[in-house]
């Protein structure tokens, strides 16, 4: 913003968004609890809690100005995308009603519906999405425009991407945008049971999920392809790691007693990345996320030795969320159950023990 104000945006269970304007900014004298913040408008309402929030900045590679780039804020409420996008100074100023100097507007609306024929019988609400962002160009280099994998909130000059969705009913969905337009929506059965979390690896070109149903799964991302052709392996994290490569081979319900709740990339890279999870049952374990050496690049997911830590006081670990210390490797992993919890650890040592 010009005014060097910034914004956060928090989605909560009165359905609403609420975007926070940081009221009197800190100078570089001031501590950060310096800080007032206020609510300068609510986004809403949704069709129910908003779930989760993400959003994106798009431009065509042939403008060269403003007038080629496209900002969405989506959110989601029920089985309902909210699609939002940033007032610009001139609505603003013609607008004459009580929206006049808001931030953002309504824009459109993606809604899901239960499938039967795809055995989804329940419930179609969403809760969790992700942002698939790639060139279209062949000369364009996708890795040198990625950014922090780390983050749902990307500001890259794209010029395509697409919004994944995952929901109770176990299915992931998939929306391209192209333009200002929304093509080409489908869906394909993920998970037994709810789908808690998904991350994109972009480097690694790899889409994650985890559910209910205590599994990890790992899809290699084909823009071409519909995403229930997409290869994939699963990983369950109830009995010790073992992957099934594309199989729907029973699990016990023994090992579906533990359920992975929360996700967060650790490091992304173009044959490895690593991920957080979280469990109903305060565990937090990394797994390695690796790319075969055959041919077709097939993805390995695998737990990494000595990287699972258990606080039976945590409960459910409900958020995940990685900040790299310093070059030489060491991070800390933040996140919050019954608590607030603080995991240190030196990555590139991980590495190691695991090979």
């Amino acid at each position: 913003r010009s005014d060097c104000k910034q914004l956060i945006l928090t989605g909560g269970a009165d359905r609403f968004i609420s975007v926070w304007e940081e009221e009197s900014p800190c100078t570089k004298d001031e501590s950060a609890t310096s800080s007032r913040w206020k609510i300068k408008e609510r986004l809403g309402p949704h069709t129910g809690w908003v779930k989760d929030i993400a959003s994106i900045q798009l431009q065509h590679h042939n403008d060269e100005n403003d007038s080629g780039r496209h900002v969405f804020l989506f959110s989601i409420g029920c089985n309902c995308i909210e699609v939002w996008k940033p007032r610009d100074e001139k609505e603003n100023h013609d607008s004459g009603d009580d929206r006049a100097g808001s931030y953002y507007r309504h824009y459109h609306k993606l809604q899901v519906d239960s499938s039967v024929e795809m055995g989804c019988t329940l419930s179609s609400d969403l809760l969790c999405l992700a942002i698939h962002r790639y060139c279209c160009s062949e000369n364009d280099s996708v890795d040198s425009m990625i950014g922090d994998a780390s983050t749902s909130n990307m500001m890259e000059p794209l010029s395509q991407c697409e919004l994944m969705a995952g929901g109770v009913d176990g299915r992931i969905h998939r929306w391209r945008i192209r333009g200002t337009s929304f093509v080409d929506s489908e869906a394909t059965s993920a998970h037994e049971g709810r789908v808690n979390g998904i991350v994109i690896c972009h480097k690694l070109k790899a889409l994650v999920s985890i559910g209910n149903d205590g599994l990890l799964v790992c899809w290699k991302i084909n823009n071409n392809e519909s995403i229930s052709d997409w290869q994939f392996a699963k990983l369950c994290l109830n009995n010790q790691g073992s992957i099934e490569n594309g199989s729907d081979s029973a699990i016990t319900s023994e090992a579906r007693r533990i359920k992975l709740q929360s996700m967060c990339i650790v490091s992304d890279g173009t044959n490895e990345s690593i991920v957080a999870i979280g469990s109903t049952c305060g565990r937090v374990m990394l797994v390695r996320i690796s790319k075969a050496v055959n041919g077709d690049g097939e993805l390995i997911p695998e737990l990494m030795k000595d990287s699972t830590k258990t606080l039976v006081d945590a409960g459910v670990i409900h958020a995940l969320q990685f900040y790299k210390a310093d070059d030489a490797g060491r991070g800390i992993l933040l996140f919050g159950g019954s608590g607030f919890f603080v995991w240190t650890f030196d990555l590139n040592a991980l590495k190691k023990i695991a090979r």
